[in-house]
């Protein structure tokens, strides 16, 4: 995060106000960040989960039924896997509201969004172990037709593709489209939207669409066949997942459930929409709660589902451990996989989000147990929800945890941390820099620690700066239903401008 005292230009009174609604729209964020997600123990084993599918059953009905009502969220689809095999598989409510077609966890069709970036990751993973490529390896080596531009002397590896950490700038607008006409091929995709790096390689996690599609493309280059190709010839059909695909269109899948957003005590359909790329690695995958459980299964069975193997035990542990961190004492990132920590011990996963589907893929591999859950009604704080009381009831915490001590001297040093904040890698090459304005996380502060001001949270320097969580809640904000229709508006008008 960057600090920033002052605006360096005049901004017009009608931009002042609809950035300053959609500013709103980042604190809808705030209550998936749990004291679990922020500050970490050392992890240890503890429970043993759930072993009755129908007292599991009894708890998911229940949590379900609370949460679906409360959340508007139409249908939903978990399956939880253990022991190399399903423990258990239930779709909840409708994935077509008008035609009350049930959600059925070996037929409706889901789009995972971002959890499509652990594919890719896999397959890089098949690539490096057969000594095909090198994760250490400048990515430009690797690249026939076009280069990525040397902004910094450090080079990117294909590590910090997968890490999430080659320092590339965002940029979100003019990524997705609602006319199919303007999908083009992944090879197109990754010149002509090539991003700029914001930071040297292996300094911070940026989270990148951009990146993992190139991660995506460096498997053609590699393999030699297109990526969807070899996604399916060597994960989905291995493993049996017959439903699940990178290369489709709406029209042809018959069975992919709609996603809705309540408004106005209705529920709506939300309009359907194309990554620019196709495919795109970093999220176009559709799948079933069916498939899914498979692919949970060949990460926990070290690399193997039934009689097939994907990967081999040693690349599987190397994925999934920890690569990259901002900081020791906070959750890092595997190859493809972030880390989770909580109840005192520790998971790794992936979340999906895409017009209204909100997705988790978690796994536990201490205890092979895991879960994949989806929706269809534009609630991503339910997946953290769901996550929390799963782990209380079946993985409670042995130990209390210690209360952050405050350094006695904060008080005077306070006023270094007031101001506003915006992330070091805001993309500043297209209209989308119109959003650093309304992108600010204003920091106030007091003799106990920090305020963020959006979300009336507090955190305390537990070492010199690092803060931790420690109280707060989000606000009711009235004008959250505006600011994001002002923001649905201001990213089609930027989409027609890129």
């Amino acid at each position: 995060m960057k600090r920033k005292a002052t605006f360096r230009a005049v901004i017009s009174a009608v931009v002042l106000v609809v950035v300053g609604f959609i500013c709103s729209i980042t604190i809808i964020q705030a209550e998936t960040m749990q004291p679990q997600d922020v500050a970490v123990a050392t992890p240890k084993t503890t429970g043993f989960g759930p072993s009755e599918p129908k007292e599991l059953e009894a708890f998911l009905d229940e949590f379900f039924k609370e949460k679906m009502d409360k959340l508007n969220i139409p249908g939903l689809v978990l399956v939880l896997v253990r022991d190399g095999d399903i423990f258990f598989s239930k779709g909840y409510g409708y994935a077509d509201l008008e035609r009350k077609k049930a959600v059925i966890p070996d037929q409706t069709l889901f789009r995972v969004a971002s959890i499509a970036k652990l594919f890719t990751a896999t397959a890089v993973m098949q690539l490096s172990e057969q000594g095909l490529l090198h994760l250490d390896t400048d990515v430009n080596k690797y690249l026939s037709h076009f280069q990525l531009d040397a902004d910094y002397p450090e080079p990117i590896t294909i590590a910090n593709l997968l890490t999430h950490t080659a320092g590339f700038r965002g940029g979100s607008i003019g990524s997705i489209t609602r006319d199919e006409s303007e999908v083009m091929p992944l090879k197109d995709y990754v010149v002509l939207k090539k991003q700029p790096r914001a930071l040297p390689p292996g300094q911070v996690i940026n989270y990148s669409n951009y990146g993992y599609n190139l991660a995506g493309y460096l498997v053609e280059e590699i393999s030699g066949m297109p990526f969807a190709e070899y996604v399916d010839r060597n994960i989905l059909h291995p493993l049996g997942m017959e439903q699940s695909s990178f290369d489709w269109t709406a029209n042809q899948a018959p069975e992919l459930t709609k996603s809705y957003i309540f408004e106005k005590d209705n529920y709506k359909v939300i309009p359907y929409e194309y990554g620019l790329s196709k495919p795109a690695p970093c999220g176009s995958l559709i799948s079933t709660a069916a498939d899914m459980a498979r692919f949970m299964i060949a990460h926990l069975q070290d690399g193997r589902c039934g009689d097939d193997q994907i990967l081999g035990a040693q690349t599987v542990r190397e994925m999934h451990q920890q690569h990259f961190t901002n900081h020791v004492k906070l959750p890092g990132t595997c190859y493809g996989f972030y880390e989770y920590y909580g109840n005192d011990l520790r998971a790794i996963f992936h979340d999906g989000d895409l017009s209204g589907f909100c997705s988790r893929f978690f796994l536990m591999p201490d205890h092979d147990l895991g879960f994949f859950v989806c929706n269809n009604g534009n609630s991503s704080g339910f997946r953290m929800q769901f996550t929390t009381a799963f782990l209380n009831r079946y993985f409670p915490s042995a130990v209390e945890p210690t209360p952050p001590l405050t350094p006695a001297d904060f008080a005077n040093r306070a006023e270094l941390f007031i101001g506003g904040y915006r992330s070091a890698a805001q993309d500043i090459n297209s209209l989308a820099k119109l959003r650093t304005v309304s992108d600010l996380y204003h920091m106030a502060a007091d003799e106990k620690g920090l305020i963020w001001t959006e979300t009336e949270t507090r955190w305390v320097e537990v070492e010199p700066l690092l803060f931790q969580y420690v109280e707060g809640k989000t606000p009711a904000w009235r004008f959250v239903k505006t600011a994001k229709a002002l923001l649905r508006i201001c990213s089609w008008i930027f989409s027609r401008c890129r």
